[in-house]
């Protein structure tokens, strides 16, 4: 098996192009992960109210991985 370590292709998840103005947002990849990071915020099951900056870390690091899956399930 081998691992394909290009990055996924990252978009801006909201992009304006207006005449005068160009607002290009945040990133795809941001968006998919601030997605994650919600639903594992909002699940009592995975969150413990006794946790440190590093469960905090760690939250981040898996929404942002989840993020750049579901980025490499767009090139499919």
């Amino acid at each position: 098996m081998t691992t394909d370590n290009k990055k996924p292709k990252n978009p801006f998840a909201f992009p304006c192009v207006d005449v005068t103005i160009i607002q290009e947002g945040m990133t795809l990849r941001d968006y998919f992960a601030n997605s994650a990071m919600q639903g594992m915020i909002a699940n009592t099951e995975i969150r413990r109210p006794d946790s440190q900056e590093i469960e905090f870390e760690a939250f981040a690091k898996r929404a942002y991985r989840y993020a750049d899956a579901m980025l490499k399930q767009r090139e499919l």
